[in-house]
């Protein structure tokens, strides 16, 4: 559930703000970590130019919550990658 939590908000804030024609959902499972990444061809950000927002600070909870931790890359005009890592419950 937290990883639909993070591709809901993600996935809204693409559409709300990035104009994005292309978008990239991947989960995949290297050495005991789950690995979960979006991004899109949107018009992309300066990500020091973000305030803390709901959205963002609401990715972190979740990925806090598993364990994790998410990373965002970003450049104006090259669109955006949100990536989270979470390792596996034992």
């Amino acid at each position: 559930m937290h990883f639909y939590g993070i591709a809901r908000e993600h996935l809204r804030n693409i559409i709300k703000h990035a104009a994005a024609s292309e978008v990239y959902v991947v989960l995949d499972d290297k050495d005991g970590v789950f690995h979960f990444t979006i991004s899109d061809n949107g018009t992309g950000f300066d990500p020091s130019s973000v305030k803390s927002g709901g959205g963002l600070l609401q990715i972190k909870l979740r990925a806090e919550l598993l364990n994790g931790h998410f990373s965002m890359e970003s450049f104006p005009g090259k669109g955006c990658t949100l990536h989270v890592a979470v390792p596996e419950p034992a």
